[in-house]
């Protein structure tokens, strides 16, 4: 069994370019039935699909939860604001 990417192009003979889907896979050996090429696919997709959450984007006390935590300076003010002496 191989993996193959879904789409192709190919030309026809007007010299459009259409889209041919190919199979996400072939059986190179055996005659598996129609339940078990399901079941397959079905593996196949859970495996290869992203298990990864797309991040939350940050609201500013977040970041300057995250700024404080690091110990860094988040924010450098001008000398006019720092009083005078």
């Amino acid at each position: 069994m191989s993996l193959a990417p879904n789409t192709r192009s190919s030309r026809s003979w007007e010299g459009e370019a259409e889209e041919v889907e190919k199979p996400l896979f072939k059986v190179v050996s055996g005659e598996p039935t129609a339940e078990e090429l399901a079941a397959l696919t079905a593996c196949l997709m859970v495996a290869t699909a992203s298990t990864e959450e797309p991040e939350e984007s940050l609201t500013r006390n977040d970041l300057v939860r995250e700024a404080i935590k690091r110990g860094r300076h988040f924010m450098q003010l001008p000398t006019i604001w720092r009083g005078n002496r």
